[in-house]
């Protein structure tokens, strides 16, 4: 759906007609469920949360400001709300700890976490997501929308509100937990 078909979709919703939600929800449900199965982990709790983000969505669409965000980013952001609102009420998975120590490591940067990194050997991938998969959810959320999804910082920090500049340090830190994995035995 282009940008003017959903502005005209809205605004059909907005006049009552059902037929224009059914299309927006047809349009976003796919990267709305994607977005809340990642923070949710499972296939049950991922489709009653994409449906709590739509009726969210559909109870506040007249407060969507398509001078500050398109409505497929306005969308993500509950996505992501409702995704980590879900996670503060369950206990996550248990997770690998990482040594903090390590992360305040001064010679921990760039070049040396940028080769291991720009290895694109199927060992080296399978690694790689081996160590994504034992981050907390909304780091692993996170990376998808830097690297998956090429959101830039600014888009990344409207839908999880948190600034660019903090972004860009938390995808840092995120970016040295992955090396503190890739290079620790245990993986």
């Amino acid at each position: 759906m282009t940008q003017h078909e959903t502005e005209q979709a809205i605004r059909a919703a907005l006049r009552g007609e059902q037929t224009a939600y059914r299309r927006l929800f047809e349009a976003h449900c796919e990267a709305v469920y994607a977005t809340v199965q990642r923070l949710a982990w499972h296939t049950e709790a991922a489709e009653e949360l994409t449906q709590d983000v739509f009726l969210k969505a559909f109870g506040a669409l007249q407060t969507h400001d398509a001078a500050r965000a398109t409505f497929a980013t306005w969308l993500q952001r509950i996505a992501y709300n409702t995704g980590v609102s879900y996670l503060r009420r369950k206990a996550p998975p248990d997770l690998l700890p990482v040594d903090d120590d390590l992360l305040a490591d001064e010679t921990v940067y760039g070049d040396d976490i940028g080769t291991i990194f720009a290895d694109e050997s199927e060992d080296n991938i399978e690694r790689l997501l081996r160590a994504v998969d034992k981050l907390p959810p909304e780091e692993q959320h996170i990376l998808t929308l830097r690297y998956h999804d090429n959101l830039s910082l600014q888009e990344m920090g409207y839908i999880l509100s948190v600034s660019a500049p903090a972004l860009s340090n938390r995808l840092q830190r995120i970016r040295k937990k992955l090396h503190q994995q890739l290079t620790s035995p245990a993986l």
